[in-house]
């Protein structure tokens, strides 16, 4: 039924249009906006073009394809970021999210991705902590305690006696 027909069959509700449009018209442009907001369409937000982070520079630089740690497909879309800026992944087999790090020592890690490899690298070249604390503060601008670092040098430590324990038995049973 067209709007004219309707008016005149309902004559309280053309009453109240009229009201309305009364009302509607004494309103400044920014009440107006915002009254009609409710019933326009939401406008699109544009994805802010944001620079690579450091673990997407990584993926990028070694062609690195994450399989999901949970089923081991390699089948994913991108997720988007977690909480430390590593991106995440969703798999399309099982459905679940993960990162590169999911799963290893470095998994909830604060440290940007250049630092976590230099504290390795002082840890293997045999650096103290208060060097490695100094090293990171000069090279890297990251200031952290020595605790920190010795956790994190812990947690590096013990994948690698895990992983290199892991071989060793393999390897023993299978000759």
């Amino acid at each position: 039924m067209h709007l004219s027909k309707l008016m005149e069959k309902y004559p309280k509700i053309d009453k109240r249009l009229k009201e309305l449009k009364r009302e509607l018209k004494s309103l400044s442009k920014e009440d107006l906006a915002w009254v009609l907001k409710g019933f326009l369409p939401p406008e699109k937000k544009e994805k802010p073009n944001r620079p690579p982070t450091d673990y997407e520079i990584f993926i990028d630089k070694y062609g690195l394809k994450p399989a999901c740690p949970y089923c081991t497909s390699r089948l994913y879309h991108p997720h988007g970021l977690d909480d430390y800026g590593k991106p995440r992944y969703k798999c399309r087999k099982c459905g679940k999210t993960y990162t590169i790090m999911t799963g290893t020592f470095a998994d909830k890690s604060t440290f940007p991705l250049p630092v976590q490899i230099a504290v390795i690298n002082y840890t293997l070249m045999g650096l103290s902590l208060s060097a490695c604390r100094r090293n990171l503060a000069v090279d890297y601008g990251w200031h952290t305690s020595e605790g920190t670092i010795l956790l994190y040098r812990h947690k590096f430590l013990k994948a690698t006696f895990r992983t290199l324990w892991n071989a060793e038995i393999v390897g023993c049973s299978s000759g």
